[in-house]
């Protein structure tokens, strides 16, 4: 039938917090404003969390009445600003450092770094981006004959 719509998917949330605000719109537009019961909506919320996010808020996925808890633990965990900026800095922190004979490990530490930066700049952390900490830190990371 010509007339179906495809089937949407939401991905499973894993924490990372740069995730929660594009998880937390879809989940809210295609599952909270639709699914007509707490209880539907709760095994949902259930199903699209790993085990790992399940475990941080097991307290609140018991009980169905403890719906809107959850919802207000995971925004308190993952949806804060300062967390969401914290992400890029953390991953700027854990660079891998590149072996000169690798070129593969340097193409992708020059991707990260890209993505790394996208986010502190439009996450408002300009500063910390262009210190003279980070550049150092960065420079660290490459190989030695660079």
């Amino acid at each position: 039938p010509t007339g179906l719509l495809p089937q949407i998917k939401i991905t499973q949330f894993n924490g990372d917090p740069k995730e929660w605000s594009t998880f937390i719109s879809s989940f809210r537009d295609m599952i909270h404003n639709v699914v007509p019961s707490d209880a539907q909506r709760h095994a949902f919320l259930k199903h699209l969390l790993t085990t790992e996010v399940r475990s941080y808020i097991a307290e609140y996925l018991e009980n169905p009445s403890t719906y809107y808890d959850a919802l207000v633990e995971l925004k308190k965990r993952y949806g804060q600003p300062q967390v969401v900026a914290r992400s890029p800095l953390m991953a700027l922190i854990n660079l891998p450092s590149v072996r000169d004979d690798d070129s593969e490990a340097l193409a992708k530490l020059n991707r990260t770094l890209h993505g790394i930066m996208h986010a502190l700049r439009t996450g408002g952390y300009k500063r910390d981006l262009e210190s003279g900490m980070t550049l150092e830190h960065v420079v660290s990371r490459l190989p030695s004959r660079m």
